[in-house]
């Protein structure tokens, strides 16, 4: 299951002081190992899922943002500025399907609609703009299930913009801040009260060129502080209200499974509020957006209530749902990891400049990023030969570059990055033609113009 958008540092299960993640606790507490350290390997939808679902990078499967969109503006009549996943690389619902399960998705997410190609080789694939019918779906799907083993994905995406209000009690000291007429000047533009009350920063408000996301990184809008925290607090209740989806269908299946049945629940990416002179997600790999969630629950075959602090990637899932199932799976299991071993491979993410972030606000979001983690640093280089250098220990989220202080470690591991992100295989160049419905729902999460 994929929590979309959800970091890290924002549940209780990694030490949020808030209770937004009540039964992802449970589920680790009862049942699972919870991995501490886990980096996507890219920081938004497209490639991330294509990441879990062929346990490739974004490099490798192709499924990323079409680097020539910002070069040479070539891709201008393209509807999404993507480049499809390979089709010659076997999915998770592939290989499950080829080992005789039943192979259903449940997504809330427009770029998991089958037409667009992620989810190749489930035999049921939805979307859904209402999630709790997902999870309705889910209880009618055990209810009438067949003989067969049954692989499941959901894909739940409360916690991705735009922000509702929801009713957690933290949202209580901000009042009439989503109030239109009590607003905030900087927030008021960006309130959708046609059906609920709802931050939309992707929207072109009052006539403007340009979303409030791209107004925030050319400077044109400012978010002050407590502007910020209203954002941090709606987000940690829509946080809040995917984990009573999730709670509910792990009731569900729970009671219609075996005992003994695995539970793996990530996310695909976080999201930012600011950090780094940042916002929203995909244009970037610091922590805010690469660092996840994962809990992975398999009675009788992992413990319960243990933590993993080995680093990993999120897409380690791929080989480690197919060694848990008994099929044949490409090395890197987690449940070595598990075990006590080490992971020995570095970690990796990249992200490739966005079509219209690239045009309004340039600079570094015109860029392609390489994360490259190894040894206790980072390094996080860019397209224009920029590099940045931190601890990751004494420096977790970040702050302190000290590429000017280590240049010889910085230029070290580069050079043991570069091969590590060569493109390999056939990656298509043709552009994907989704449906209007489908469109406009993509457009409604801020990804098309």
């Amino acid at each position: 299951m994929v929590l979309d958008t959800v970091r890290a540092d924002r549940l209780s299960a990694y030490g949020h002081s808030r209770q937004t993640s009540r039964a992802l606790d449970a589920l680790f507490e009862e049942r699972g190992v919870l991995f501490e350290d886990v980096t996507a390997p890219a920081s938004w939808t497209w490639p991330s899922h294509a990441s879990l679902f062929t346990g490739e990078y974004p490099w490798v499967h192709g499924a990323h943002y079409a680097e020539a969109v910002a070069e040479r503006g070539s891709f201008e009549k393209w509807d999404t500025p993507v480049t499809p996943m390979r089709t010659d690389l076997p999915t998770l619902a592939e290989r499950f399907a080829d080992a005789g399960y039943h192979t259903v998705s449940l997504a809330g997410n427009a770029w998991l609609h089958p037409e667009l190609g992620l989810v190749r080789g489930f035999q049921d694939a939805r979307t859904f703009e209402d999630e709790r019918n997902a999870v309705r779906a889910v209880a009618e799907l055990l209810e009438r299930r067949d003989r067969r083993p049954l692989f499941l994905f959901l894909n739940f995406t409360q916690a991705h913009g735009p922000y509702a209000e929801t009713r957690f009690p933290w949202m209580r000291r901000h009042g009439g801040s989503l109030d239109r007429a009590t607003a905030p000047g900087w927030v008021r533009p960006y309130l959708d009260g046609r059906d609920t009350r709802m931050i939309d920063l992707a929207i072109h408000a009052d006539g403007q060129s340009f979303s409030g996301y791209q107004r925030y990184l050319m400077g044109q809008l400012e978010i002050p502080a407590d502007g910020f925290e209203l954002l941090l607090d709606v987000y940690d209740g829509e946080i809040g209200h995917d984990d009573l989806l999730l709670g509910a269908a792990l009731e569900i299946w729970t009671e219609a499974t075996a005992h003994d049945s695995v539970v793996a629940v990530t996310s695909d990416h976080g999201e930012a509020f600011g950090e780094h002179g940042l916002i929203e997600h995909g244009g970037s790999v610091y922590p805010e957006v690469l660092q996840v969630p994962l809990v992975i629950a398999a009675p009788g075959r992992l413990p319960a209530g243990v933590r993993i602090a080995e680093p990993v990637q999120m897409h380690d899932l791929y080989p480690t749902l197919l060694d848990l199932a008994g099929i044949d799976s490409p090395s890197g299991s987690l449940l070595a990891v598990a075990r006590g071993e080490r992971r020995t491979r570095p970690i990796l993410a990249a992200a490739w400049p966005r079509r219209e972030w690239a045009r309004s606000a340039g600079g570094r979001l015109g860029e392609r990023w390489r994360y490259y983690r190894s040894d206790g640093y980072a390094v996080i280089s860019r397209s224009d030969g920029s590099a940045e250098l931190y601890h990751v220990a004494r420096d977790p989220s970040l702050q302190r570059d000290l590429s000017t202080e280590q240049p010889e470690l910085a230029a070290r591991l580069l050079r043991a990055a570069e091969p590590l992100f060569r493109s390999s295989g056939s990656v298509s160049a043709a552009p994907l033609r989704p449906s209007p419905e489908t469109l406009e729902r993509l457009r409604g999460l801020g990804y098309v113009e």
